[in-house]
């Protein structure tokens, strides 16, 4: 999960880190934002698969099964 003070963090050192231990999929939960992307590793980079933002209902792999209503995410 994405905040202000780890944002750059994140995207620099840990996404680099997922990708080398072999995490095949990444959910970006922006709270701030309201926002969620979805990425997957392809050829050893992040692609972006999907984006979901404020009340969207989200499905998306892994668990593309279920439905995820964003609103009830978000702190009003």
């Amino acid at each position: 999960m994405l905040s202000r003070s780890n944002r750059a963090y994140d995207r620099r050192t840990k996404f680099p880190y997922y990708a080398r231990i072999g995490v095949r999929n990444l959910w970006v939960v922006d709270p701030e934002a309201r926002t969620v992307e979805v990425k997957k590793l392809v050829d050893a980079r992040w692609t972006d698969v999907a984006a979901f933002a404020h009340d969207d209902v989200m499905s998306a792999e892994p668990f593309d099964a279920c439905a995820i209503a964003l609103a009830a995410l978000w702190v009003p």
